[in-house]
């Protein structure tokens, strides 16, 4: 059996719930075909079933009408190279991700959709993109009339993308959060960040995971270490990709006093090691900062469960601070697993109480559970056998 997955982006290794399942494909010996462009970090040697084919993306046409017609034709031959790849190798499935991967795999269902009666093609979710915020929809909508399965994060995204893209009520809908599938080991011991970084044992951690800039609350950090941590407390930033240069510089100018920022790009091999690594840090941080444009805007607004820091620090079982939107308010409500900010203020004010227990609330078992991919990618992975 083989499976077809098609995206324009850069980070598919990066992404949680793909590496989820590429990881049940393999364990079920389904081999996986992955046409995307050259990744940024690239985990996919430690899949022995993915095979990666590069494709191209077709380019704006607002850009050099003589360059747009050139890499036009480049894209149209590698759309039939891999539409003849298709025809060659016959999978059962053709998967989408987001919105350019979708369009793209639908010029290829619908060229060989003919022949091979039973091929289906199904759409990851992980960007909504909305028309009024300038998002070109129409071959994205065209596209979405033609899949079986539509794997989206939560019930809000849901909504929203069923909406936006008029997908029709007979298209079976997967929620699975955007999370890591985690094989607990408590015999696992795990290097110290507080010896390999020297960081004092007596010291608190606050633990911002993965990407650090405007869109992910860097001003509201600015702000708060302006004022100052509060006494003990140290800011640990985490990114996969370095900083940009102007804010890596603005954040060791913080250590001038003293200790407050340790800036980490600690190699974390694996989906499975991530929540030995997290688990040793106080309390995280997960800010996100609406803005204008189709990736931030109300995609952003509503990112809710296809935020992988969120549940990464779910997983992990550590308090978080988050940001004032509206997902993680009503997830709060319900199971009081954290503390929403709007304001550096807050945050330091969050910290400063953080012996009292009502500011130490652990993710429950049953939040958990909620966020925990496992289950729903393996009932997709039986889908796909059917």
């Amino acid at each position: 059996m083989q499976v077809f997955f098609i995206t324009a982006n850069y980070d598919t290794f990066n992404n949680p719930t793909l590496n989820g399942v590429f990881h049940l494909l393999e364990k079920n010996n389904i081999t996986v075909y992955l046409f995307c462009p050259p990744q940024r970090k690239n985990f996919s040697s430690t899949f022995k079933n993915i095979k990666k084919k590069n494709i191209t993306i077709l380019p704006n046409r607002r850009r050099n009408k003589i360059k747009y017609l050139v890499n036009y034709l480049i894209f149209e031959l590698y759309l039939l190279r891999t539409t003849l790849i298709v025809i060659c190798k016959r999978p059962n499935r053709i998967i989408g991700i987001d919105p350019v991967g979708i369009v793209y795999a639908n010029n290829i269902y619908r060229k060989v959709s003919y022949i091979f009666k039973n091929l289906k093609l199904d759409y990851f979710s992980f960007e909504i993109f909305f028309k009024d915020e300038g998002a070109d929809k129409i071959a994205e909508i065209a596209a979405c009339k033609n899949i079986s399965n539509l794997i989206v994060q939560d019930e809000t995204r849901e909504k929203l993308i069923k909406e936006e893209n008029k997908i029709s009520d007979k298209v079976v809908i997967h929620q699975i959060p955007v999370a890591p599938i985690i094989e607990f080991d408590k015999n696992r011991g795990q290097e110290s960040f507080r010896v390999k970084h020297n960081v004092p044992f007596e010291s608190r951690l606050l633990l911002n995971f993965g990407s650090f800039n405007e869109w992910t609350g860097s001003e509201i950090v600015f702000n708060l270490l302006d004022k100052g941590l509060p006494e003990l407390w140290i800011l640990v930033i985490h990114s996969t990709f370095p900083l940009l240069p102007s804010i890596n510089e603005k954040l060791l100018k913080y250590n001038k006093k003293r200790l407050q920022v340790v800036l980490s790009t600690d190699y974390i091999k694996t989906y499975q090691d991530v929540y030995y690594y997290i688990k040793q840090f106080n309390c995280g941080l997960a800010l996100y900062i609406p803005g204008k444009t189709i990736y931030t805007g109300r995609n952003l607004y509503h990112i809710g469960l296809s935020s992988g820091k969120i549940s990464s620090y779910i997983l992990s079982e550590i308090p978080i601070i988050m940001s004032d939107l509206p997902f993680f308010r009503m997830l709060n409500e319900k199971f009081n697993f954290g503390h929403i900010v709007n304001s550096a203020d807050n945050i330091y004010k969050c910290l400063k109480k953080f012996d009292s227990t009502e500011m130490r609330n652990m993710p429950s078992k049953e939040l958990q559970e909620l966020v925990d991919p496992k289950i729903k990618l393996n009932d997709y992975i039986v889908g796909l056998k059917m």
